[in-house]
């Protein structure tokens, strides 16, 4: 599947710094769909920004929406044992045309993607991980 949506996506370029979305995928910490190789919650988010605020269990904001997360606050986040966390994702992103950098996160290298990088290959890997939670059931209708 992974090679089909990259096949398919391939192509896709970053067109815009920001599309400005507010919607995003959720994390959560204990989601053995998106943890294949088993990585802790903290190596998921580090590099990406979050869409919606994060709140510990005692109801203090740990990290509020639009935050970059980096090392130091996914180990915080981490540490106050959220069930989940909501990212900015190129699966909703709004750019027309593309995606935009926000929503694609930090490159490995830690830097932005730059308008005309493609990033094909990141999307149909975020695409394919996104897919998976869905089943037959997830459409179903009575």
């Amino acid at each position: 599947m992974w090679r089909d949506l990259d096949a398919a996506l391939g192509d896709v370029t970053v067109v815009t710094r920001d599309c400005g979305t507010v919607r995003g995928r959720t994390i959560s910490a204990d989601d053995a769909v998106t943890t294949a190789a088993q990585l802790p919650l903290a190596d998921r988010l580090e590099g990406r920004v979050l869409a919606g605020d994060v709140t510990a269990r005692d109801g203090s904001v740990v990290a509020r929406a639009g935050a970059l997360v980096t090392l130091a606050l996914a180990r915080a986040i981490e540490d106050t044992a959220v069930p989940s966390v909501e990212v900015r994702d190129v699966l909703f992103c709004e750019a027309e045309g593309g995606v935009c950098a926000v929503c694609v996160g930090l490159d490995l290298d830690a830097t932005w993607p730059a308008k005309g990088d493609r990033v094909g290959a990141r999307a149909a890997w975020a695409v394919a991980v996104g897919s998976v939670s869905f089943d037959l059931r997830t459409f179903h209708v009575c």
